[in-house]
């Protein structure tokens, strides 16, 4: 019996997510740039009023949430990648190479190469997501 399994798209690695880290922490800093920047500059007889500052704030703490959120879902994807990798060591799989061909084989190892999770399959070392059948007994 054999099943047919939807590629697994390629998930950023933790360099991602650092990256992602230290963008958010550039673009708080141009964030609070920018208001102070706004607040020295504005017109004394019409001050920036209470409640916009509070709504920049909050907007501001939102986006900052959203990418934390981002970040998060990203770790549990490569967990989940890296955990169905395992779940397939000992299986026959049939792989797409780069160059079109298709290969058969048993999986005998997983491993993060950059940003995906690969398998060695026989004497090849393939993407997660080039896997496009798993056989099962």
């Amino acid at each position: 019996m054999s099943v047919t399994v939807t590629p697994a798209s390629n998930i950023a690695s933790n360099a991602g997510a650092q990256t992602t880290q230290s963008s958010q922490s550039a673009q708080s800093d141009q964030f609070m740039t920018l208001l102070l920047a706004q607040m020295q500059n504005q017109n004394p007889l019409e001050p920036m009023k209470d409640n916009e500052m509070m709504s920049q704030m909050a907007q501001f703490n939102s986006l900052n949430e959203l990418i934390n959120i981002k970040s998060e879902l990203k770790s549990l994807s490569s967990l989940n990648q890296s955990s169905y990798a395992a779940s397939l060591l000992g299986k026959t799989v049939t792989a797409l190479l780069p160059g079109g061909q298709s290969i058969n084989g048993v999986v005998s190892g997983t491993f993060w190469n950059d940003s995906s999770v690969m398998l060695n399959v026989g004497n090849y070392e393939v993407a997660l997501s080039s896997i496009i059948e798993v056989v099962t007994e």
